[in-house]
C-alpha cells in the first residue's frame, strides 16, 4: 500500500532549507527602532530656579539655573508643565524666562534642548496670581474713564451709558450719579471731600458729583482749557489739556496758568514727590511745586519713547510712577504697557500676559493697578495686576 503524504515530517525540513537559503545571501534590514548605544546628547538640567520657591505678584522674570544650556537660542525651549514660556535671555548657565501665563503649585518646568534624548526638569514650582479682569463688567460698554478713593471704590463711565457706576471691593456694582455734561468727558479723579470731579473736553469747566452721588454739577473754573488733573498734598488741583499750559486751581476756587506747558497736548498728568508730571504722545515732562500756591518751575524732559526701539513706533496713552522710581507707561503698542528705571533701562510688564489692549493707568491702594482696556473694538474689560510696589508719593 502507498504511504499518506506526512505535512508535519516535511515542514521541518522546508524549515532547513530556507535557512540554508538565507544563509548564502547578504541579507540588509532597517536598524532597530530603538538602539541602546545611541548617542543621548547633552541633557540639559536644572539645579536652581529663583525667586523660590514661588513667582509672587510683582515677579516679571524667572531664571533658571543649572548645566548644559546650550548657547543656541533657536534650540531650547521652556515649559511650565504644558505652557511654552518666552525666554528673555541665556547662556550655558541661567536662562531667564518672562512670567508665564500659568498659575497653581506643584508646577513642573521642564527645558528642551535640540539633540538632547531628555528634558531638564523641575519640579514643585509655585506661580500666583498677578493679573486677572476686574470688576465682573458686561461687553459693548467701554470704560472711558476710571478714579479710585480711599476704599478702593473704582469710579467708571461707560462711553454708551450717562451714569456712573460704582464698583467695591467685591467687585459689586452700583449707580452712582449721572452724567449732565454736553462734552465728551476726559479725565475724573476723586477729591478731598470724597466727591467726584471731572473735566470736560475743550472747556476750562470744572463739574462735581457729590460724595453722596447724584447729578454732575458745575463746580469751578479753570484759567484754561483743561481735560486731566490731579491734586497735590495742598489740596491744589492741577489740569492742562491741549496746548493750554498747565493750570492750578486753588481751594479757595481761584485759578491761574503756572506751567509753560502751552506747547504741550498733553494726554495725562499726575502729581508726584512734590511735582507735576505730564506727558504728550511721546514724552513725560516734570515741573517742580514751587509753594503751597501752585507755582511750578521750568518743565524738564523726564524721557522719550523714542529712545526705547521697540516703542519707537507707539504712542503714550497714560502714566504712574511708583515709590522706587518706576514708570509704568501704558501704549497702543501690543505689549500694552512697559516699564521704564532709574537708571534708564526698560522692560515689558508681564510680556505675553496682559492682553494687547491699552487705556488708562489707575493705582489700588495697595501694590496693585488698575488699566483700562479701550483700544480693541467689543472689549470693556478692567484689569487688575499687582506689581509689587506703591504709588509714588504726592510729596
Amino acid at each position: 500500500m502507498k504511504p499518506k503524504f506526512d505535512s508535519i515530517r516535511i515542514l521541518p525540513l522546508a524549515f532547513a532549507g530556507l535557512l540554508a537559503v538565507l544563509a548564502g545571501c547578504n541579507y540588509k534590514g532597517p536598524d532597530a527602532i530603538w538602539n541602546p548605544n545611541a548617542p543621548l546628547g547633552i541633557i540639559p538640567e536644572i539645579l536652581r530656579v529663583d525667586p523660590s520657591p514661588r513667582a509672587e505678584p510683582g515677579v516679571f522674570t524667572i531664571a533658571l539655573r543649572g548645566l548644559n544650556f546650550g548657547s543656541d537660542t533657536s534650540k531650547i525651549d521652556v515649559y511650565f508643565n504644558s505652557t511654552q514660556v518666552l525666554i528673555k535671555s541665556r547662556s550655558d548657565s541661567v536662562i531667564v524666562v518672562y512670567r508665564p501665563n500659568i498659575i497653581g503649585d506643584d508646577i513642573t518646568i521642564k527645558v528642551s534642548l535640540e539633540g538632547a534624548a531628555a528634558f531638564g526638569k523641575f519640579s514643585g514650582y509655585s506661580v500666583a496670581e498677578a493679573a486677572r479682569l476686574y470688576g465682573k463688567l458686561p461687553q459693548k460698554s467701554i470704560i472711558s474713564m476710571l478714579a479710585v478713593d480711599k476704599r478702593e471704590t473704582l469710579y467708571a463711565l461707560k462711553n454708551n451709558l450717562k451714569d456712573f457706576v460704582l464698583i467695591d471691593t467685591a467687585e459689586t456694582q452700583t449707580a452712582f450719579g449721572n452724567r449732565t455734561i454736553k462734552n465728551k468727558s476726559a479725565d475724573m479723579k476723586v477729591g478731598p471731600d470724597g466727591g467726584l470731579y471731572i473735566t470736560e473736553k475743550k472747556s476750562s469747566q470744572l463739574y462735581r458729583v457729590p460724595p453722596e452721588g447724584g447729578s454732575t454739577e458745575p463746580f469751578a473754573m479753570f484759567a484754561a482749557n483743561v481735560h486731566y488733573i490731579d491734586y497735590d498734598i495742598n489740596g491744589n488741583l492741577f489740569g492742562a489739556g491741549e496746548k493750554t499750559g498747565i493750570s492750578v486751581l486753588l481751594p479757595d476756587l481761584t485759578s491761574r496758568v503756572v506751567g509753560n506747558a502751552s506747547d504741550l497736548t498733553v494726554v495725562c498728568l499726575h502729581v508726584y514727590n512734590n511735582a507735576v508730571y505730564v506727558a504728550d504722545g511721546t514724552t513725560i515732562w516734570r515741573s517742580e511745586i514751587q509753594d503751597a500756591d501752585g507755582s511750578l518751575g521750568k518743565k524738564t524732559k523726564i524721557f522719550n519713547i523714542a529712545a526705547v526701539q521697540e516703542y519707537a513706533a507707539s504712542k503714550i496713552l497714560s502714566f504712574v510712577l511708583d515709590a522706587n522710581g518706576v514708570f509704568y507707561i501704558a501704549t497702543d503698542h501690543a505689549d500694552a504697557v512697559f516699564l521704564y528705571y532709574p537708571d534708564g533701562t526698560t522692560e515689558p510688564l508681564y510680556k505675553g500676559l496682559l492682553p494687547k489692549n491699552s487705556g488708562q493707568l489707575v493705582w489700588g491702594n495697595g501694590n496693585h493697578l488698575f488699566l483700562t482696556m479701550v483700544l480693541l473694538p467689543k472689549t470693556n474689560d478692567i484689569m487688575r495686576f499687582h506689581v509689587g510696589a506703591n504709588e509714588a508719593p504726592k510729596q
